[in-house]
């Protein structure tokens, strides 16, 4: 979401948003002499709190309720949030009793609340270029609910959404058919619970690759990796042992996903999870992990770990080439890079033997 601050030494408001390269800022309006310094934070908190609930809204809609395109989900986003657009430029403010109408909408209960700090500031000006922001916020929403995270909506990369358009499940494997190694910050570029999706796939079929090589089973290639060069292989190894169950990528992925959403809001999704839990609570350690997702950005997480997946297959699939020579740096150079290439070749020719299906 993105975050407003007031810069004392300056005297504006200020707009900061993540992306996944890092943090991005803008100036949006000078507050006028005659704004109190109560008025200017309060100003900014309840700016804070609307992206929040505008940002909730994107990761609260699930592809199930939306059909197979954005497109619907875009009109009910953009028609909503104009509604909230609308509230902060013409508040509800109290009546000659003092009271407030209330909203049962969260979105427009906070619009509004946020329209009544922005009035208090008493100026015009400020106003507008709040408004213009504001606009700016909310197309930065409905661009990344149709799957453009380029702009203001980048930070949509660090989100989790509850399932994935299977357009964005497309555009992360046409990605990962070009190169299986693909920087994952190319990646971030598609939305993360997508791209999880279509990473899960390209680990399944780099291990399968990896594993026929090393004359091993499947769930025990990241642990070799892991042997040769430890790495952030614990959600990507769990998804490869739930993967041998016969449960399909895109459910496995998007369950993982899921049931790390539902613990940060406090919620336990399944009997197996609540299982675990009951067995963390008679452990005697007094830490156990019971996802091993970040609660807080649990599809960013598991990409990075499915990413790094794919580059510890590549590891092994390295020590098991025989002509592999270390005579000089330069020659290591060399068959380095084309290990890296005859890697992505035999994964891309068994991906397109077996490709990814929708919701496979």
């Amino acid at each position: 979401m993105t975050r407003y601050a007031v810069d004392d030494r300056n005297r504006t408001l200020i707009s900061m948003w993540p992306t996944a390269l890092g943090d991005r800022a803008a100036t949006v309006a000078q507050f006028p002499a005659t704004a109190e310094p109560e008025e200017q934070l309060a100003a900014a908190e309840r700016l804070t709190w609307l992206s929040q609930v505008l940002w909730f809204h994107y990761t609260s809609q699930s592809d199930a309720e939306t059909a197979p395109t954005a497109g619907p989900r875009c009109r009910l986003s953009r028609a909503r949030f104009k509604r909230a657009a609308a509230a902060v430029e013409r508040p509800d403010l109290p009546d000659e009793t003092g009271q407030v109408h209330s909203h049962y909408d969260p979105l427009l209960e906070i619009a509004h609340a946020a329209g009544r700090a922005v009035a208090d500031i008493g100026d015009e000006q400020f106003k507008q270029a709040v408004i213009a922001d504001l606009t700016e916020e909310i197309e930065s929403v409905v661009q990344a609910t149709s799957g453009d995270l380029s702009g203001r909506a980048a930070q949509a990369a660090l989100l989790s959404t509850p399932d994935a358009l299977q357009a964005h499940i497309t555009a992360a494997n046409d990605l990962l058919t070009q190169d299986a190694l693909v920087d994952l910050t190319r990646i971030l570029t598609v939305e993360p619970t997508a791209a999880a999706v279509a990473a899960a796939h390209w680990l399944k079929t780099a291990a399968d690759v990896v594993a026929r090589m090393a004359r091993i089973p499947t769930r025990k290639v990241l642990a070799e990796a892991d042997n040769i060069q430890p790495g952030e292989y614990a959600a990507a190894n769990e998804l490869l042992q739930r993967l041998e169950t016969g449960e399909s990528v895109h459910d496995v992925a998007v369950d993982m996903i899921s049931e790390a959403r539902l613990l940060a809001h406090g919620t336990i999704a399944t009997i197996k999870m609540a299982q675990f839990v009951k067995y963390a609570l008679d452990s005697p350690s007094p830490f156990i992990d019971i996802t091993v997702l970040e609660v807080a950005r649990p599809a960013p997480s598991l990409l990075e770990s499915l990413t790094a997946g794919i580059r510890g297959c590549r590891l092994l699939y390295a020590e098991h080439c025989a002509d592999n020579d270390e005579d000089s740096e330069p020659e290591v150079k060399h068959e380095e890079a084309r290990i890296d290439e005859e890697f992505r070749v035999k994964v891309r020719a068994q991906a397109l033997r077996k490709p990814l299906r929708p919701k496979d």
